[in-house]
């Protein structure tokens, strides 16, 4: 089985752009869906974390200056980072297939 072919995380393998609070706690909301049905594990080394645990994160805020965090798919081991910078405003982004972490 490909990694496009993974019927848990085919829909993942995207780059999503997050530009606004309102993006930021729909994806907060969206990956802690994934994190709870079990789907996608949390595999943030804590050196790489600065916001702490993801499930710590508040859907509404305040969040901490720099958020980043590691996911894998628990059906074909797929990796996916969540970065974003809330200080600056320069947003951040999902991205649905790193090469590795």
């Amino acid at each position: 089985m490909t990694v496009d072919e993974c019927e848990s995380c085919s829909d993942l393998g995207v780059v999503v752009e997050i530009r606004s609070p309102d993006e930021l706690s729909k994806a907060i909301r969206a990956i802690r869906s994934r994190l709870t049905d079990r789907s996608v594990e949390e595999i943030t080394q804590r050196a790489h974390s600065p916001s702490g645990e993801f499930l710590d994160l508040s859907e509404a805020g305040p969040w901490p200056d720099y958020i980043e965090h590691y996911f894998r798919c628990m059906r074909c081991n797929r990796r996916f980072r969540f970065a974003v910078d809330t200080y600056h405003g320069g947003g951040g982004d999902w991205d649905g297939g790193i090469e590795c972490y």
